[in-house]
């Protein structure tokens, strides 16, 4: 049964990394990048520890817990994804954007502002200074979005601090998606 289990996660995930690289080849050329944590190096390292499970797993050198072996193997194959693209991986691209795993075409961008960060809750009771760093937050009617937010009313908040030259970006590919700040939340 846990072998039925992996394959199906390795499937899942090689199929969304798949889709995500087709999708960001429609897409066109990256006008603009977010600077990514280099967090590739966190991925490398659960593939290592996934390949020691398997290894495990394959010999049989636990074999009254092989299946926690498999599922454990297919626990850090799916660290390792998330590790490679985090949802802090933003691009934008001639067609649409992407965030972390997901590819959205302009179209499927319904809506943008920029909202308050992710921490600002957190930092607002402890009245660190800040706390008016402001993240990209973005409504999408793609039926994708659910791996970032699953109530189709948020928007996908991101930790992208504001810039002038993706603004610009956004002005000229999204427009009319620009929401008040005060009316998104």
């Amino acid at each position: 049964m846990a072998w039925v289990f992996l394959a199906a996660l390795v499937l899942a995930g090689l199929f969304l990394i798949g889709a995500r690289t087709v999708k960001r080849r429609q897409l066109g050329k990256v006008l603009w990048a977010a600077p990514a944590p280099d967090q590739r190096w966190l991925a490398f390292l659960w593939l290592v520890v996934a390949a020691m499970r398997f290894a495990d797993a394959m010999t049989g050198a636990g074999a009254r817990h092989q299946d926690l072996a498999i599922i454990s193997m297919a626990c850090f194959l799916l660290c390792a994804v998330i590790c490679y693209f985090p949802p802090s991986a933003f691009f934008v691209h001639e067609g649409g954007l992407c965030v972390g795993l997901l590819c959205f075409s302009w179209r499927e961008i319904s809506g943008w502002s920029w909202g308050p960060g992710a921490a600002s809750t957190d930092l607002t009771s402890l009245n660190i200074a800040g706390i008016d760093k402001r993240g990209l937050c973005l409504w999408s009617t793609s039926k994708w979005r659910w791996f970032y937010e699953p109530r189709s009313g948020k928007p996908i908040r991101t930790r992208i601090v504001r810039n002038a030259e993706l603004e610009a970006l956004l002005h000229q590919y999204a427009p009319n998606g620009e929401v008040s700040s005060v009316s998104a939340y």
